[in-house]
């Protein structure tokens, strides 16, 4: 039961934004989704099918100001209720630091700019 602490390692920014990643696993062609929220620890978006938890996705995330292509393991893809698209979960792998840089500096211009 939730009890209103926030037990997240990282704050959650719910925000859209684009990103592109591989239709099938292991295959080159890229599908388009929006994320529904992403911190510097995951990112939650649709995809159009499920994915297999513990796997890896490299993705490709158009924040404002740059792309930045972090590499993702699968915490979980659940199928929304009633439909045919999939809540999925990722947790970000150790990244470049210019990707980390990028998110972290957008988190920050949306949080604050939100609560000041």
């Amino acid at each position: 039961m939730y009890d209103g602490v926030e037990r997240r390692r990282y704050p959650r920014l719910n925000r859209s934004f684009l990103v592109h990643y591989p239709v099938a696993d292991g295959e080159s062609q890229l599908d388009l989704s929006q994320v529904k929220n992403i911190s510097l620890g995951g990112v939650l978006f649709l995809t159009t099918r499920p994915y297999e938890k513990e796997s890896n996705i490299p993705l490709r995330i158009k924040l404002p100001g740059a792309y930045v292509e972090p590499q993702a393991r699968v915490i979980e893809s659940r199928q929304i209720e009633g439909g045919s698209f999939f809540d999925t979960r990722l947790e970000f792998l150790p990244m470049e630091q210019f990707d980390r840089e990028h998110i972290a500096q957008v988190l920050q211009h949306y949080i604050e700019g939100a609560s000041g």
